[in-house]
């Protein structure tokens, strides 16, 4: 077992992630500290893990109260013996849907000012029970690098929660805790297809297991190494997406994949038009159709041997498709 006889707090564990995360901990032979706001989500967690033969313990606190949270670490480290790992998977209250030239300031800050101070709160007070053992490992969940519009201050956050990641593996690097935080682009539902993987290189985005597997992989000693990262389940979004809204039309419309014939750079998305078919392609390097790679958006009619104004063709090939700009 990975994280056999560690202890390990997971705050938010009653939500999605951090249901998960905790749930893997505790079958990797970790201890397992619930927090949260709800005592009765926490305990149907923490009775999941303890009917697989897991130890969980629950306890209620918010962890933007710093004495709470401060309070809570040192009951665990003194009923435990120490404190081997800390994630946080709390929600950011988060505001989403509208532009942000429509948005007040106070929204926008809202989930910056939340994720900023529960990490910086959880993580401080864990890192003290651990540098003084000289060692610990300190998680934090977060989001991708990509530009999507509409997310208000959901990129603001997590490029605030990459910082204080890095400043923290930075002064307590040398104490033996390691730091590093987790990027997703959300998880499907088990069991439900996953339109918005459509974004992606790979075929899907991480299932919350995914997600619950690479963080026991961050917290074990098969991670020593690292420390001031970040840990991609992205699928390559955050690599390799431009904003475009790729696989969508203007109009939002979800649209469904079909390889190019003869066509090396990339994939198109049928959807029906009154004078003419138009596609939106997604263009790759020149290898395989069906690469799913992220460069830029397509269109062609079809009918018409002639780019259109401002067009140009989309590949050397003289495929008949032609791309914007």
């Amino acid at each position: 077992m990975l994280l056999q006889n560690r202890i390990t707090i997971v705050h938010g564990g009653s939500g999605a992630v951090g249901s998960a995360v905790a749930r893997a901990y505790a079958r990797e032979g970790a201890e397992v500290h619930l927090t949260g706001r709800t005592r009765a989500t926490l305990e149907d967690v923490a009775h999941s893990i303890r009917d697989e033969g897991g130890i969980a313990h629950v306890a209620v606190l918010d962890a933007v109260d710093r004495d709470a949270v401060e309070r809570h670490a040192a009951a665990v480290a003194d009923q435990s013996g120490g404190i081997d790992v800390c994630f946080n998977a709390t929600f950011n209250d988060d505001i989403q849907g509208t532009p942000l030239v429509d948005m007040r300031v106070g929204d926008v800050m809202q989930p910056v000012a939340k994720a900023v101070t529960t990490s910086f709160t959880v993580a401080t007070a864990a890192a003290r029970h651990m540098v003084g053992r000289g060692s610990g490992v300190i998680l934090v969940m977060a989001g991708g690098r990509e530009a999507i519009p509409n997310l208000g201050g959901s990129h603001v956050a997590w490029a605030a929660l990459a910082g204080l990641c890095r400043q923290l593996a930075a002064e307590l690097g040398p104490q033996g805790v390691r730091v590093a935080w987790l990027l997703s682009p959300g998880s499907p539902e088990p069991g439900e297809p996953d339109p918005d993987a459509t974004r992606l290189l790979l075929p899907r985005r991480p299932s919350y297991a995914d997600v619950a597997n690479a963080a026991v992989f961050a917290a074990s000693d098969w991670a020593t190494a690292m420390t001031a990262t970040e840990i991609n389940l992205t699928g390559a979004l955050s690599s390799t997406d431009t904003g475009l809204p790729v696989g969508r039309t203007p109009t939002g419309t979800r649209l469904e994949e079909t390889p190019v014939d003869g066509c090396s750079f990339g994939v198109e998305c049928p959807v029906g038009g009154d004078d003419g078919e138009v596609r939106i392609l997604r263009e790759g390097p020149q290898l395989d159709p069906t690469l799913k790679i992220v460069v830029r958006e397509h269109v062609e009619v079809e009918g018409s041997d002639q780019p259109a104004e401002g067009m140009s063709r989309c590949c050397q090939q003289d495929c008949g498709h032609r791309t914007l700009g």
